[in-house]
């Protein structure tokens, strides 16, 4: 038993001495620095069809003819990718509106296919319930 309290007495002797104990807070407000090198901090299958899919389709040229229904006044629609990946998941999957919401909420991959690098929820997108 005196061995322990000995132990004891000895490192506080020395923190006292010397004040050699540190302590660091982990920074929880600051994220993983590198996550952002990679869609979902890389942690998506890159075999999934939804990245598959979303490697051939050409977003710029859809995005090029999706901008020429607005105008410079107004409320901005919502981004090109967003809007014509949900159409593709709609007609792909045979969802009604609401299931095409849903399922792009529960599904990272889809997320991903519709031009996301995190994942969201349904308040980041200005939904409601």
């Amino acid at each position: 038993m005196h061995g322990k309290q000995g132990k004891s007495c000895k490192r506080r002797a020395l923190y006292k001495e010397n004040k050699t104990m540190s302590y660091k807070s982990e920074d929880q407000q600051t994220g993983n620095l590198f996550s952002g090198l990679l869609p979902f901090g890389g942690k998506l299958n890159l075999n999934n069809s939804w990245i598959k899919l979303h490697d051939l389709i050409p977003w710029e040229e859809l995005e090029d003819i999706y901008r020429k229904y607005f105008s410079q006044l107004g409320r901005p629609g919502k981004d090109s990718q967003l809007i014509n990946g949900l159409l593709i998941l709609k007609h792909q999957m045979v969802l009604s509106d609401e299931e095409v919401v849903e399922y792009f909420l529960e599904n990272p991959y889809v997320q991903y296919f519709c031009g996301y690098d995190q994942f969201v929820l349904g308040k980041d997108l200005g939904l409601t319930d």
